[in-house]
């Protein structure tokens, strides 16, 4: 299903492109703290991983007597529970690698978007201008019709009249 954009993007306080343009700049740093937060688990991993394996040397209890098939049970499942975490720390470990070639990627598109589109982010915000110097001017407009309609409820002078409608006319072709 294609979208398009041209309808649906741009919204009515035209900020399409400003929160597509923020995301794309704060995406280094969401990466960054993505990789932060991997790396602490491949930590953990690996911690769980040596401590498994120094406990499971430890369970090497006597080849006799009636608890020779429990410590036979512990050791077994305790190097398979360190294996786990062997294998997820390697994973984690890949998983970073890959974000990180992801992170510098980003970076070197983020740099070449920046500069292919300075002039789409000068044409909006010449147009953001616009619309708030267009807003300020109706209602400066606004308010000064407002003023001739108090003058003539309030039955005042003609000549105030006159000024007050000469100033909405000026303010009309601002």
């Amino acid at each position: 299903m294609a979208v398009d954009f041209q309808n649906h993007f741009w919204g009515d306080k035209q900020n399409g492109f400003d929160v597509l343009y923020q995301n794309l700049k704060f995406g280094s740093s969401a990466v960054k703290e993505l990789s932060e937060l991997l790396r602490s688990r491949a930590f953990l991993e690996e911690y769980n991983n040596n401590f498994l394996t120094k406990l499971s040397r430890k369970a090497n209890g006597p080849q006799l007597g009636t608890f020779q098939p429990i410590w036979q049970m512990l050791k077994t499942s305790t190097e398979k529970l360190s294996s786990v975490h062997l294998e997820t720390l390697q994973r984690l470990n890949q998983l970073i690698k890959e974000i990180n070639k992801y992170c510098d990627e980003h970076h070197r598109k983020q740099k070449q978007i920046k500069s292919e589109e300075t002039s789409t982010i000068d044409a909006i915000n010449e147009l953001k201008e616009t619309v708030t110097a267009l807003n300020k001017a109706k209602e400066f407009y606004y308010s000064k019709t407002v003023e001739i309609d108090r003058l003539r409820k309030e039955n005042a002078s003609q000549k105030d009249i006159e000024k007050a409608e000469s100033r909405a006319n000026k303010a009309c072709k601002c």
